[in-house]
């Protein structure tokens, strides 16, 4: 394959010279200061056996940073417009000031193109002594797939797993070495599991998660009790909500949390009025009902002649049929019919107003002090669960 070099000039000719000599370049871009221009002709090309074509562009102003940097980026753009198809630039960055170093660097990370620099013995801090220069390759995707975990970690701390999914499939795609493959690779895979955790997806969370051993089994148990296993009571899926609405509102998405409140306030109604009374409240059967019942319910039989019940409706069966839930709802439905009309105008119910944090933190405390309340009634454990710190720490 042929290649493509960009490198900074110096003063000193000898690390350009050892690229030139290791990667045989069939076209070469110099980066130089007006002073580093003449190594370019005077040094380098004499120097070169069989020197291939070269452009020289002049950066003005070799100790500015950014000017470094635009410069860099101008003459990257050339290097790749003469690249054939699956070839790249080789950056070297060995010669020339800092600020030219810098700026090349980072063009180089910003466009994917591979590193290059001098190595060789030192006597003193200044430079590497002449004649004993050796060219290095890394490649840039490496770096900047370290300098990434930083954000990686942030997104899953702050559960925003579907965007650092599609952070690593960026990098992916870049070749980094195996080492950081291998650790983006379980890095994605647990973010994968958790974000389909996040949608109630939890077969697929269990799958990803318990593939990782024993160190997520406590996460991976949590998911078999929500599915129903392993001597649940049932009732795992409510308390799963309302970690899910948690969540939520650390991300200041107060609206999704409340819905989430909601259905599990609902939601416990209907596991108790099925798992006591065997009673679906999508579908009553007055038939299974109290007799003093019967008429009272036979009147909300609704137009698909179906008897279904709503979350206020359902507590109220659970209250008629003297069941100790029912009777705790009976004490607090004052301040939760206030916190429902509060939710029932949210724009993700019938309204278009946002809900504020502070509403939904009293519709949370409300709705959490209630369930407990009745879980304790009823003698079921309450199980809450915090999701594992992909990053750990």
């Amino acid at each position: 394959m042929e290649h493509v070099l960009v490198c900074t000039v110096g003063g000193s000719p000898e690390p350009i010279i050892a690229a030139i000599d290791r990667f045989a370049p069939s076209i070469i871009y110099f980066i130089c200061s007006k002073d580093s221009k003449v190594v370019v002709t005077e040094d380098i090309s004499t120097e070169v056996s069989n020197m291939p074509p070269f452009e020289t562009l002049i950066v003005d102003g070799e100790d500015e940073p950014i000017e470094c940097y635009r410069c860099a980026l101008i003459a990257l753009k050339k290097a790749q417009k003469f690249c054939k198809e699956a070839e790249e630039p080789i950056v070297d960055f060995s010669g020339g000031t800092k600020s030219m170093s810098a700026g090349l660097v980072l063009a180089a990370v910003d466009t994917g193109c591979k590193l290059s620099f001098a190595t060789g013995v030192r006597q003193d801090l200044k430079q590497v002594v002449s004649g004993t220069e050796i060219s290095t390759v890394f490649n840039p995707w490496d770096l900047y797939a370290e300098s990434r975990m930083k954000v990686l970690k942030n997104f899953t701390r702050k559960h925003f797993y579907s965007s650092c999914i599609e952070e690593i499939n960026f990098l992916e795609e870049k070749n980094v070495d195996i080492a950081l493959r291998k650790k983006l690779h379980k890095i994605k895979s647990l973010a994968k599991g958790l974000e389909a955790w996040e949608r109630f997806d939890h077969d697929t969370a269990l799958k990803c998660l318990k593939s990782h051993g024993e160190e997520f089994s406590e996460a991976c148990r949590a998911l078999r009790l929500i599915q129903g296993l392993e001597g649940a009571s049932g009732y795992e899926k409510v308390f799963d909500l309302l970690d899910n609405a948690c969540r939520r509102a650390s991300q200041g998405r107060y609206d999704d949390a409340c819905a989430r409140v909601y259905r599990a306030l609902e939601m416990f109604a209907q596991i108790r009025l099925k798992k006591e009374y065997n009673l679906d409240s999508s579908n009553i059967r007055v038939k299974k009902l109290p007799i003093e019942l019967k008429e009272k319910y036979k009147s909300k039989r609704g137009k698909s002649g179906k008897i279904q019940l709503a979350l206020r409706n359902s507590y109220e069966l659970l209250s008629d049929l003297n069941d100790p839930v029912g009777k705790l709802y009976e004490e607090v439905q004052d301040d939760i019919r206030k916190m429902l009309d509060l939710r029932n105008y949210s724009i993700l119910a019938h309204g278009n107003k946002p809900i504020k944090k502070a509403n939904y933190e009293r519709f949370f405390n409300l709705t959490e002090a209630f369930i407990s309340g009745c879980c304790k009634e009823i003698s079921v454990m309450v199980q809450r669960n915090v999701f594992p710190d992909i990053f750990g720490g």
